[in-house]
């Protein structure tokens, strides 16, 4: 097991100084995708979404791993009809 930092890019950077133990890219990416998900959700509770921000993964040397945009955590689709 190794331990991976999830540092959040947007408006304000938050860095990540505690991490997390896990076994390996496979599930770096889950975690990520499942943390990613979790600040949409409240961003969209509070009236708004920005899908360019993005979660950086690093590993324990600060090599960055991973970059999980928030756009790709999700599949949004939307119909082109218009509601009278």
């Amino acid at each position: 097991m190794a331990r991976y930092f999830f540092d959040l890019k947007n408006d304000v950077d938050v860095r990540d100084e505690e991490g997390r133990e896990l076994a390996g890219l496979d599930e770096v990416r889950t975690a990520a995708v499942a943390e990613a998900r979790e600040m949409m959700t409240e961003s969209v509770l509070s009236g708004h979404l920005n899908l360019d921000h993005f979660i950086q993964v690093r590993d324990e040397g600060g090599t960055v791993v991973l970059v999980m945009r928030f756009a790709e955590a999700v599949d949004v689709t939307s119909r082109d009809e218009h509601i009278d």
